[in-house]
């Protein structure tokens, strides 16, 4: 039986079935974040293990209409003012310029 089609995947192919970098992926089997294999040296992940991760890392939507988190109810409180803008000038700052 071949590797792949038993469920084993080497680093390089698990990243590219998660679409991560294989960089993150070793960091993961390092800190013993995800479930691997070692095998004479090699580092192998069960593409189960892996869809297994991906069905704990959903994010379950708020409500089933998505866009109802874009109404505002009238309740809401007042948007704040980014921090980053500069105030903008009221006619008195241009007269006394």
């Amino acid at each position: 039986m071949d590797r792949i089609e038993s469920g084993l995947l080497t680093v390089p192919e698990a990243s590219a079935f998660l679409r991560l970098k294989t960089s993150t992926i070793r960091a993961w089997v390092l800190k013993r974040k995800v479930v691997h294999l070692k095998v004479g040296g090699r580092v192998f992940l069960r593409r189960s293990d892996l869809e297994a991760l991906i069905t704990a890392s959903v994010v379950p939507a708020i409500s089933n209409a998505p866009c109802d988190a874009f109404k505002t109810t009238g309740n809401s409180p007042p948007l704040r003012a980014n921090k980053k803008t500069a105030p903008s000038s009221t006619s008195a700052d241009v007269d006394a310029r």
